[in-house]
């Protein structure tokens, strides 16, 4: 379709906005700072003849109420509850082109889980860049407020997105007992050696993680637990390798993704 306009969106528009819309000819590249503009923005575009680059500061910005209520052809529902991350792991480069932690509000949240309930949806999946941080930024809230908010009528189960051992206490595991959340528990490990979650920046240990999963196959006998691991981080010797993977075996993971090192210009470990 040649006479299509293009619109670039996401984390590499917000770190390359200018440079896109020279070299790519969209007609509008957003960041991830001003997405409920994006068709003025694209209006404003087309009906002045110019290519805009509309990419703001996303560092100060509060969360950004993008709401949903169908998923065409899925069974299945996302509700987005979080956005943003501090945490500043030496790969990643989320914390500067999304921004830091801005949670949404527990009630929009339920408002959002009634519409999906009433649109046909029994089970919600709750997503956030850092999830485990949800509630942070709003006073004495936690992630188990936002998925009690989801305990609307017609909701079945819930499914938690990726979240940190550190939030696996003998509490937060109780209180998820009292909940319909689905027994299956995405915990990102990234290694399975101290020496590398240091250089990483990771804000646990693998005593940590092995504890955690026993806590969640105490509560939830049979859970499947999935994780994510990153392969080749700098520096990483065989020795280290050889750990993560004995590791890996000791947990004994439903699932695993594994990636090789990316680099990120600007992070630390680039």
């Amino acid at each position: 379709n040649p006479a299509a306009d293009v619109v670039i969106a996401g984390c590499l528009a917000q770190r390359d906005g200018e440079k896109l819309l020279e070299t790519t000819g969209a007609r509008l590249v957003i960041g991830n700072a001003r997405r409920l503009q994006v068709v003025e923005l694209l209006e404003e575009a087309i009906n002045s003849g110019q290519r805009i680059a509309a990419v703001g500061d996303v560092l100060r910005i509060p969360y950004e109420p993008l709401t949903i209520s169908a998923h065409e052809g899925h069974t299945r529902a996302v509700l987005k509850i979080q956005e943003g991350c501090d945490r500043y792991c030496t790969y990643c480069i989320i914390p500067y082109v999304r921004g830091g932690i801005r949670s949404r509000q527990v009630e929009e949240i339920a408002m959002e889980a009634r519409r999906l309930a009433k649109a046909g949806f029994s089970e919600l999946v709750l997503t956030g860049i850092h999830l485990t941080s949800f509630g942070r930024d709003l006073g004495d809230v936690t992630l188990l407020d936002g998925i009690r908010a989801c305990m609307q009528e017609g909701i079945q189960r819930i499914r938690l997105g990726s979240l940190e051992p550190v939030i696996v206490t003998e509490e937060f595991v109780k209180a998820l007992k009292e909940t319909p959340v689905c027994p299956q528990f995405h915990l990102a490990l990234q290694s399975g050696c101290d020496n590398v979650l240091q250089r990483m920046r990771r804000r646990y240990t693998t005593q940590e993680f092995r504890t955690a999963c026993r806590l969640l196959r105490d509560a939830f006998p049979n859970c499947a637990i999935t994780t994510d691991v990153i392969c080749g981080f700098p520096g990483e010797t065989e020795e280290e390798f050889a750990e993560t993977c004995a590791f890996c075996r000791e947990i004994g993971f439903a699932r695993m993704h594994v990636f090789p090192y990316s680099a990120r210009t600007g992070t630390k470990a680039a």
